[in-house]
């Protein structure tokens, strides 16, 4: 028995691997005869047209149809990504007479974490304390308790003492998870005589476009609370 290939527009007939599937590459588009053959079991349908190539990870194509699928519903299934959204973003400097060193040391010790005294009706921080600790920092997972009873994790990114750090705040608790994912802090060292510049930047990354607007609200308190932290680090003794 001869299978005839169906044709199609180049628009599916591409045969790259979706970046967002583990199954095989896309397959040929055959006719309906073959893919019956293929999968072992007969198949009715009253159309006629082109055959789709809508996937399954392993079985190959599921759905076969007319071109009305083929324009308006195929394109819709076929997104495969989350549209990226941009993260609310600030920094906040302030020049802190000791050396990058002795900063780095009193952020890795957490009965200093404490000072952290929020703003309005950002909470503080009541307590915290390593859930894991690795030689070299990096890795290292701390738990945070804030005044309000609400919980999240830091995880070290980066840890170089004399010049840069990077950690990432996850597993917010209500009502913070409803709004973000997670935060990327950074702080930089620039030292300079007797004191060092200390930076410290911020990307809180939103659950959705429709959180965004209340996320960014959040954002105009943490810049607060940090603006007041670093007053408190660069005073403290």
């Amino acid at each position: 028995m001869k299978y005839k290939l169906v044709a199609c527009t180049n628009e599916f007939a591409s045969t790259e691997k979706p970046t967002c599937m583990g199954g095989p590459p896309w397959p040929p588009l055959f006719s309906r005869q073959k893919l019956r053959a293929a999968e072992g079991r007969p198949r009715r349908t009253a159309h006629t047209g082109l055959a789709i190539p809508l996937l399954h990870p392993t079985r190959g194509p599921l759905l076969r149809s007319d071109l009305f699928l083929r324009r308006f519903i195929l394109p819709q299934l076929m997104i495969c990504e989350v549209p990226y959204l941009r993260p609310i973003t600030f920094a906040c400097s302030r020049i802190i007479p000791r050396a990058p060193i002795e900063i780095s040391s009193e952020i890795a010790d957490m009965s200093r974490w404490s000072e952290f005294k929020g703003y309005g009706v950002l909470p503080g921080i009541e307590s915290a304390h390593y859930e894991k600790r690795t030689t070299d920092m990096i890795g290292s997972i701390i738990r945070v308790r804030n005044t309000d009873g609400s919980e999240h994790v830091e995880e070290i990114l980066k840890w170089v003492p004399n010049k840069e750090l990077s950690l990432r705040l996850q597993g917010f608790t209500r009502p913070l998870s409803y709004l973000a994912t997670h935060f990327i802090e950074e702080w930089s060292f620039r030292e300079a005589e007797m004191s060092t510049l200390v930076t410290r930047r911020f990307q809180l990354f939103p659950n959705g476009r429709a959180t965004r607007p209340f996320l960014w609200l959040v954002s105009l308190l943490v810049r607060r609370a940090i603006a007041r932290h670093l007053v408190q680090l660069s005073t403290a003794r």
